[in-house]
């Protein structure tokens, strides 16, 4: 049955796919780039093709309704996005006790541009201690297929670049849509470095050039924090500087 449906996907949709998926028993696909609505189905018609069995994540509102047991007998799992809770944890701890599982998750979580990737997929591969595979879909040549496979315990910075390297030129079917692999945990770490810098920098009387991008606004809003402290204590010390004085006059003997 899945044979003969993935072969109808990919012959409607004109798309074939390119490789064989990767020989991992257990592993966390990332399925990218997400900017349509035929990202799902030609996904997975790829991955049956492939002879793969894949778990996959989708919102909730996807599971109610006459379709819901089509959808979940195809292997999906339903996640709402507003109350994860212990989503992250609970697959993988399943990962960690299977002997065979490909899940395949959304990284981008919308088929919109947006800004950044949802981290859940490096999450649950880190905690679970399995690999991630990265998979594609590439409108201007009609292809797909599977790419390398990541250690997650390499840290999320060493992942990421490997990502991006992949999916460079990876369109998706509407490459307009987009989105930069980029996980926000990237950028807060590289606020924060910025941060400490500019304080740096504020102390040694110098300010720093913040960098560009989307830690710019904190980084000066942090530098005009610590130089109103700095302007403040400085007033502070002149003022009281003063009043000493101004004492010291009205308390000099009157022989004098």
């Amino acid at each position: 049955m899945r044979s003969i449906l993935s072969w109808l996907i990919l012959r409607i949709g004109r798309y074939r796919l390119v490789n064989e998926a990767p020989d991992e028993p257990v592993m966390v696909l990332v399925a990218a780039p997400h900017t349509s609505n035929w990202d799902f189905p030609l996904m997975l018609a790829m991955a049956w093709k492939a002879g793969l069995s894949p778990k996959w994540l989708g919102k909730k509102q996807m599971f109610v309704g006459p379709l819901a047991p089509l959808y979940r007998m195809m292997g999906g799992i339903a996640v709402d996005r507003e109350s994860p809770g212990s989503l992250v944890a609970d697959i993988a701890t399943e990962a960690r006790s299977t002997s065979s599982l490909a899940l395949v998750v959304p990284a981008e979580g919308t088929r919109s541009k947006g800004e950044y990737w949802k981290s859940g997929f490096f999450r649950i591969a880190r905690d679970a201690g399995v690999p991630i595979a990265l998979c594609y879909l590439d409108g201007p040549t009609r292809t797909g297929g599977f790419g390398p496979t990541i250690d997650p315990s390499t840290g999320v910075d060493t992942v990421m670049s490997q990502v991006r390297e992949f999916y460079a030129d990876k369109g998706g079917v509407k490459p307009a849509n987009k989105t930069e692999p980029r996980l926000r945990e990237e950028d807060a770490a590289t606020c924060a470095s910025a941060t400490a810098n500019m304080a740096l920098g504020v102390i040694g009387g110098e300010v720093g050039r913040p960098r560009a991008g989307a830690c710019a606004s904190q980084a000066n809003r942090s530098a005009s924090v610590l130089s109103n402290r700095a302007s403040r204590v400085f007033h502070v010390s002149i003022s009281v500087h003063l009043s000493l004085e101004v004492v010291q006059v009205h308390t000099l003997p009157t022989e004098c």
